[in-house]
């Protein structure tokens, strides 16, 4: 850092010392409809929220169509998307 003309950090985190509290916002995402388990992965579930993507101008209809060709899969059962006809734009 002194070699960038910076002061260190005051605190450095480590993500191995928050577990606990990891998995319990994990668990909260899950019950309250957030996420989802899929594949042993927990996913979050994008359409759980309004407007998700407007940031960054995409739509859910724009930013599906390359993870399929990326080769990744949108199983039945996840909340992503239903159908890409009934994804918010």
């Amino acid at each position: 850092m002194a070699a960038l003309n910076c002061r260190p950090p005051d605190l450095e985190p480590r993500a191995t010392d928050h577990v606990g509290v990891m998995v319990a916002d994990i668990e909260r995402m899950v019950a309250s409809g957030h996420a989802y388990a899929a594949g042993g992965d927990v996913l979050f579930a994008v359409d759980s929220v309004e407007g998700y993507g407007r940031l960054s101008g995409r739509s859910l209809v724009r930013m599906l169509p390359p993870v399929y060709e990326r080769g990744w899969s949108v199983s039945a059962g996840m909340h992503v998307c239903r159908a890409v006809a009934n994804c918010r734009r």
